[in-house]
């Protein structure tokens, strides 16, 4: 008797278990899916121009807009390390870039990949007058301190670059290039190798939603399975 009860107790902990996590599965999957449909209807609309950025126009607090942009490259170029492209290290470019050339519309601009070995050449190689079209965001602050030695960082941390570097900037940066395939591959590996993803993870929740309510259909097919095999016991 204490065994059935054993058993019984472990089915409704089974079943509990695997709906709970079902459940919370299919629940990361529709917000999912939900942050999906409002970054696309973002990205659908017009780009961000120098004409709606002179008139202080931006992309929308927490969200992305592309954007085609005109200007010039100004101060040191700041290197975040840490990157690697077709294995090889290198370190994204970021630097300050004057909307118009008006330098009361600055912005950090993220110019993409270059590769460690021959980085000073490389920089130099870069133009300082420049058309640039990419996705404007308002980025996250960063947990902690993310500058290192010099001008070399750990992420490309906005906030963080304006406030050590004593810059004055909009509220907003931009990461240069088209987006990147679903592999995470940048459209071209010309240099600067530059691209950009959604924030938004690709996370299969459905998948593992429909893993764990097909556990709850075994452990209710076991249950069944059980309990009839209990009442031929007692008829017997």
């Amino acid at each position: 008797m204490a065994r059935t009860v054993l058993g019984w107790v472990a089915v409704v902990g089974a079943l509990t278990l695997f709906s709970s996590l079902g459940m919370w599965q299919w629940e990361r999957h529709q917000e999912q899916q939900e942050l999906l449909a409002i970054a696309h209807k973002e990205l659908a609309l017009l780009p961000l121009e120098n004409e709606e950025v002179l008139a202080g126009g931006g992309p929308m607090e927490g969200g992305r807009r592309l954007v085609v942009l005109e200007g010039e490259f100004v101060g040191k170029p700041q290197l975040v390390v840490g990157y690697f492209e077709s294995s090889q290290p290198g370190f994204r470019v970021v630097m300050r870039f004057l909307v118009g050339g008006n330098p009361d519309y600055a912005i950090l601009v993220d110019r993409g990949w270059l590769p460690q070995e021959g980085i000073e050449t490389h920089l130099d190689a870069l133009p300082t007058n420049d058309r640039i079209d990419g996705i404007a965001a308002f980025l996250p602050a960063w947990k902690g301190n993310p500058r290192l030695e010099g001008n070399h960082w750990r992420g490309f941390a906005p906030q963080e670059m304006a406030a050590d570097l004593g810059l004055s900037l909009l509220g907003w940066s931009v990461i240069v290039g088209k987006e990147k395939d679903p592999a995470g591959h940048p459209p071209s590996p010309s240099l600067p190798v530059t691209g950009w993803t959604l924030p938004v993870r690709d996370t299969p929740h459905l998948p593992y939603a429909i893993t764990w309510f097909s556990g709850v259909v075994l452990v209710l097919g076991y249950a069944l399975w059980a309990g009839l095999s209990f009442q031929r016991k007692l008829r017997d």
